[in-house]
């Protein structure tokens, strides 16, 4: 099966979303804004909100984190790897 990878999140193309819904999730994933996501697929934000609220209809999310919980536990999206934070990113 064919798959998408954007940074450290790999989705399974062919199962429920379509390949932009789904490359807009695996960026939600990574935790990036509308903006960045339009950045990042060379669209406008406002057809990444499209993408990602075809996304959030077909797996039946109500947001953001939800639909990358379902797409994780249906194994359409996973995470390629675990970096733990640098040190200064622990809060004092």
């Amino acid at each position: 099966m064919e798959t998408i990878t954007c940074g450290s999140w790999i989705g399974q193309l062919g199962k429920a979303l379509a390949p932009r819904e789904l490359e807009a999730l695996l960026w939600v994933a990574q935790g990036l804004t509308t903006k960045e996501i339009a950045r990042q697929m060379a669209v406008s934000p406002g057809t990444v909100a499209n993408r990602i609220e075809a996304a959030l209809f077909k797996l039946e999310a109500g947001r953001r984190i939800e639909a990358v919980t379902k797409a994780m536990r249906q194994q359409i999206i996973s995470c390629l790897l675990y970096t733990s934070p640098s040190p200064r990113d622990k809060r004092q």
